[in-house]
């Protein structure tokens, strides 16, 4: 994460646009805390979260999900533009329990 340049500028602007930024990320990292014990007490261990950056050919950022579900190993996929949007994806799947997971045959 950098500074906001949006601001023409505007050194109080760019701080105050950053702050709130990282406000943001830390708002999201503590729902995503939540959500993980929540479903910890719902048979859903989230054993990782790896991150695959764009490549050429993609230029999508790829969040890959390793969970146990009920004891067996899955596997769940998310994209985004960026690595925040690719996370906040994540949680939003997590959250509302869409997040559509496959058998994990590396488990």
């Amino acid at each position: 994460m950098s500074k906001n340049t949006d601001v023409n500028g505007n050194a109080l602007a760019s701080q105050v646009a950053f702050t709130r930024e990282l406000v943001k990320v830390g708002e999201t990292l503590l729902r995503f805390d939540k959500t993980l014990e929540r479903l910890d007490g719902e048979g859903v261990w989230v054993v990782s979260i790896k991150l695959r950056a764009p490549t050429d050919d993609t230029n999508t950022w790829l969040a890959v999900t390793h969970a146990r579900v009920n004891g067996e190993g899955k596997v769940g996929f998310h994209g985004g533009d960026s690595i925040f949007e690719t996370l906040k994806g994540v949680l939003g799947r997590l959250e509302s329990g869409h997040m559509k997971w496959k058998d994990d045959l590396y488990a």
